[in-house]
């Protein structure tokens, strides 16, 4: 969004910079699902099965898409000459591990990455936790630790079966 990032740019702090692409594994042409809260739009659809199931999920209703040109991690650093990152952070509701993929060498010399994951595809066709943690394997990242779980209520009347993941110290 050119415009919301002009405005980021304009209350940046020193050295802080936008840059208005959409990231993803190749570079193209791509769809981005625009939702009622427009911070859990995606380049994934949103799984209407969880806005039906799930109290606080009814904010992934897509309300239009609008068509984005994707590039790719790699692409974008060599157009910028930025010849390595240090640290990453990730949060773009499902298409994390498209834009690690995309990264190539680059990702190789990162210290750390703190990327959002997902145990269940709240996204149709989203990588899920176990898919992201092998691509930064392979880069020589391991998984440090989860922070800030988040579970959402089920809707009333929704009944179904359940499982609960439960981590010893």
């Amino acid at each position: 969004d050119p415009e919301e990032c002009a405005k980021l740019n304009a209350e940046a702090r020193p050295g802080e910079h936008y840059h208005p692409v959409a990231l993803g594994d190749r570079e193209g042409e791509a769809t981005l699902y625009v939702t009622r809260d427009p911070g859990s739009s995606s380049l994934y659809r949103p799984d209407p099965h969880f806005a039906d199931n799930h109290l606080h999920l009814a904010i992934h209703r897509v309300t239009h898409t609008a068509p984005v040109t994707l590039t790719t991690l790699a692409a974008w650093a060599a157009r910028e000459n930025v010849p390595r990152i240090d640290v990453m952070k990730l949060d773009t509701q499902g298409s994390e591990n498209d834009i690690l993929r995309g990264a190539g060498p680059l990702l190789d010399d990162v210290l750390a990455v703190a990327c959002e994951v997902s145990f269940a595809p709240l996204y149709q066709g989203q990588s899920l936790c176990g898919d992201v943690s092998k691509t930064l394997a392979d880069h020589g990242l391991d998984l440090w630790r989860f922070d800030k779980l988040v579970h959402y209520a089920r809707a009333a009347g929704i009944t179904g079966r359940t499982m609960q993941i439960v981590y010893a110290p």
